[in-house]
């Protein structure tokens, strides 16, 4: 399944179902972050809102961290029926996932549902196979075990969430409301994932590329000022930027700087950039009335035909498709609003 074709189309389609997973020594952190932006109705938004579900792999009644037991009403076997699929941190890196567990998931994954990890969540998508060659993220303090024991990933230690086709792996924690905000905003737009986000009292927006912030106070010098360096740029996408303007802001020669913006980021700094424009971009065109080509100057593209180019590269979209989209769903929040 193209997920990047997939955004706006609930709202005239049957719900989506999305199925968070629950097994024993469950971190009820995560699990009730996944609650909170899934299972609540959310009639206000005037959207086809998800179908949710929890489903226990391991028994009805678990045992979660704290002392808190979780009852559930349905089994593994409701993952054969989920168009997205979360995975909660793993309760221990070093134990081996249930293999119903793991045969379900790769059932899952071979007809084309989308499969998302919060935290050490990964391990377990890794153990069945599914991240092989891929580029993955997990908490900044098990990323090197996660390399070590699975060599093919491509893990960022760095990033607070990464899409690969359609899997969506996530840092620690907190970091699993990002990534579960990105896929509100993938599924239904800029304007109901703000929504979400000001009901939740969180940021609406935090780039996957954005370093894990939990770990900065640990992280070398180069890894701060890269984060710095990102920042900046983003407060200034409208200039013109390159390896050695930015390498000079940074009092680094663009060698290294090209370097050590690629390992802490995982991605080269050009195409970091372009793909920090064209998520601004999207947004623009999501919430404000100004022109593809008033977009494409304030987003720092050289001409309106590039910004095109590569919007459509990246989002499988034209610009004019996705602001359609977009503006459907602004329509259908407006005309709800005046119905109180």
């Amino acid at each position: 399944m193209d997920r990047d074709k997939m955004p706006q189309d609930h709202a005239n389609s049957l719900a989506h179902s999305v199925v968070l997973v629950g097994f024993e020594s469950l971190r009820t952190f995560e699990f009730g972050c996944a609650v909170e932006i899934f299972g609540l109705e959310r009639p206000e938004l005037g959207v086809n809102w998800y179908q949710f579900k929890v489903c226990g792999v391991e028994s009805t009644t678990v045992q979660a961290i704290g002392g808190v037991s979780v009852t559930f009403e349905y089994g593994s076997e409701i993952l054969d029926q989920a168009d997205t699929i979360i995975l909660p941190g793993w309760r221990d890196v070093n134990e081996a996932p249930p293999q119903v567990l793991v045969n379900a998931l790769r059932r899952a994954h071979k007809r084309g549902a989308r499969i998302c990890s919060i935290c050490t969540g990964a391990f377990v998508l890794a153990a069945a196979g599914l991240l092989n060659g891929r580029a993955v993220t997990t908490h900044w303090h098990h990323s090197n075990l996660l390399s070590q024991r699975y060599p093919s990933l491509r893990v960022s230690s760095s990033s607070l969430y990464i899409e690969d086709d359609n899997i969506v792996t996530s840092a620690g924690s907190a970091a699993g409301l990002d990534m579960m905000l990105y896929i509100v905003r993938r599924d239904y737009g800029y304007r109901v994932a703000n929504m979400v986000a000001q009901r939740l009292v969180i940021p609406a927006y935090r780039d996957g590329d954005q370093l894990q912030v939990v770990s900065q106070q640990t992280m070398a010098t180069s890894q701060t000022k890269m984060a710095e360096v990102m920042d900046w740029v983003r407060e200034r996408l409208s200039e013109s930027h390159s390896v050695d303007s930015l390498a000079g802001h940074m009092d680094m020669t663009p060698r290294t700087f090209q370097r050590t913006f690629k390992s802490v980021v995982g991605l080269p700094v050009i195409e970091w950039l372009t793909r920090a424009r064209v998520d601004r971009a999207k947004e623009l065109l999501a919430t404000t009335s100004s022109t593809v080509s008033h977009i494409a100057y304030h987003c720092g593209f050289a001409s309106e035909s590039t910004f095109r180019h590569q919007f459509r590269k990246r989002v499988s979209q034209t610009p004019t498709e996705f602001r359609r989209q977009s503006s459907s769903h602004l329509q259908q929040l407006r005309d709800k609003n005046t119905e109180y």
